[in-house]
């Protein structure tokens, strides 16, 4: 397993789709950046508005971290119905992506104060889920470029009511820039999801009273 997260982490920071279970045992997941910190050790901040944080802090220590390169399941996470399977063994489900990708099983060792959180955790085991087929995906900037601004609309979606109003211009701006590349350039399905997130992120905005532009 060292192996493997040697070359996950090749290139430093990753993306993820992250999930975890509240008290009753429903999964939430959403994407997360995630850093190495040693061999097992992983690093992830969380913030503390969220489902995610949340179910970690109800003592609920499990997570499973999901590598997927397809921006519709990332997208799903956030506004769509994703469906689990369990990993024989894992307490924990995963959701079911568009193909086939490694996921590891972790364990939360530490949350500290802050907003967001840093939160460690161990990496313990890793799998796939054998019904999904292998992925068959080629790079595509409108597909990489939805990632971000879905990245972006988590950062909206968090600090609306707390950020100042130059931070979440900031923030919605980027989420913008990369929406509007997805439409230029993506298929039908790509551009239905980056004109969702502009419209969502600017009514989080505007019921906070919040203009960015004039």
């Amino acid at each position: 397993m060292d192996a493997l997260l040697d070359e996950v982490f090749r290139w430093g920071h990753i993306e993820v789709l992250l999930t975890t279970i509240d008290p009753a045992g429903t999964p939430n997941t959403a994407p997360m950046g995630v850093d190495r910190n040693g061999i097992r050790e992983i690093v992830l901040r969380v913030y503390r508005e969220t489902k995610t944080f949340r179910n970690i802090a109800l003592g609920n220590r499990w997570l499973v971290l999901t590598l997927s390169i397809d921006a519709m399941d990332y997208y799903d996470s956030l506004f769509g119905a994703l469906s689990y399977e369990t990993v024989p063994g894992w307490p924990i489900p995963s959701p079911v992506t568009r193909c086939r990708y490694p996921l590891f099983l972790a364990r939360v060792m530490n949350i500290d104060d802050g907003d967001p959180s840093t939160v460690l955790a161990e990496v313990m085991d890793h799998s796939h889920l054998p019904s999904l087929r292998s992925c068959r995906q080629a790079y595509s900037r409108a597909n990489a470029a939805l990632v971000e601004a879905l990245i972006y609309y988590t950062k909206v979606e968090a600090l609306v009511g707390k950020a100042s109003r130059e931070v979440l211009c900031r923030l919605y701006e980027k989420l913008e820039e990369n929406a509007l590349l997805t439409i230029r350039l993506g298929s039908e399905q790509l551009r239905r999801a980056a004109d969702n997130v502009i419209n969502l992120a600017s009514e989080q905005l505007r019921k906070a009273g919040i203009a960015c532009r004039g």
